[in-house]
């Protein structure tokens, strides 16, 4: 059990299922490829969002080419 990463027993977790079901219902199983190449998704969006909640703005590097 410990080597199947569900050692806590989360996998049959009736609210884990639940929340499984419906993230696949409204997202589906994949964007089936990179972010450049499929678009930002809502996902991103939001896990941006809650990156930048939790560990504050990050700092940009910009460089221009013709320098």
């Amino acid at each position: 059990m410990a080597g199947s990463n569900n050692y806590l027993g989360l996998s049959v977790h009736p609210d884990v299922k639940r929340a499984a079901a419906a993230a696949l219902e409204k997202f589906g199983t994949t964007c089936s490829g990179s972010r450049y190449l499929n678009g930002t998704l809502v996902l991103h969006h939001e896990l941006e969002g809650r990156s930048r909640n939790f560990w504050g703005p990050m700092p940009v590097c910009a460089s221009r080419p013709d320098i």
